[in-house]
């Protein structure tokens, strides 16, 4: 009986895990200026009306993690 529900216990928590790790999603891109076709170094990306946000790098390019799935916009500043 004990063994049963630990593998009941184990397939549970494997379950949930799977189903809170399809919560996130990532975004991350290069910013370049339109003008120039150049890398755009040290810009802020944020996401509108959150507190979410990160810097590009020398390169252009950001990363942003463990975001809630859903549809978003991104605003960048320099």
């Amino acid at each position: 009986m004990m063994n049963k529900l630990k593998w009941s216990l184990l397939l549970c928590l494997s379950a949930l895990s799977h189903f809170l790790s399809a919560q996130y999603g990532t975004v991350k891109g290069v910013v370049y200026i339109k003008s120039t076709g150049e890398s755009a170094a040290f810009c802020n990306v944020f996401i509108k009306g959150t507190t979410i946000g990160t810097s590009t790098d020398f390169n252009g390019y950001f990363l942003l993690n463990r975001i809630p799935v859903g549809t978003y916009t991104l605003v960048i500043t320099s």
